[in-house]
């Protein structure tokens, strides 16, 4: 195997450990236990994102200045990963419909020193309020099709 499949099979690895401990955190399982697990899980994805791009993909993309902003502050503070849970649920007497809370891990902008503003930028514009899963999936295909798309084309 080379060099490139490794890094592709790693970043492929983490990121389906990653989507399903997400799935599970908000669906089911709203520990700090698993808060924490999620986090260590971002933080390897990114870091093996970062280390395929690196080698192979566009370092201008917007995509992929946003996932080394994320990773490096990510280093320092992990508030960058936040829990929402949007309150639903019941009261008694219960009433109908019954709502019921959910659950969503997102991405918070952290105003970090960084050497690099364009990072700060794409992150801001790219991933701040969105979901972690819905801002790393499409970098992830790009990685497993070898394809790119808009989403990650540089800004050129």
């Amino acid at each position: 195997m080379d060099k490139k499949q490794t890094y592709r099979n790693m970043a492929l690895i983490h990121y389906k450990h990653l989507s399903g401990l997400i799935d599970d955190y908000t669906k089911n399982i709203h520990t700090l236990e698993k808060q924490q697990e999620i986090i260590a899980y971002t933080f390897s994805t990114l870091a093996c994102i970062v280390a395929y791009a690196e080698n192979y993909l566009d370092k201008n993309s917007n995509s992929i200045k946003a996932c080394k902003y994320a990773y490096n502050m990510l280093k320092h503070d992990a508030s960058v990963v936040k829990f929402i849970e949007f309150k639903g649920g019941f009261a008694f007497p219960i009433e109908f419909p019954v709502e019921f809370p959910v659950f969503e891990v997102k991405w918070e902008f952290q105003n970090f020193e960084c050497k690099h503003s364009d990072q700060k930028d794409a992150f801001k514009k790219l991933f701040d309020k969105k979901t972690v899963i819905e801002t790393l999936e499409p970098i992830i295909n790009i990685i497993d099709t070898g394809e790119n798309n808009n989403e990650t084309e540089s800004n050129n």
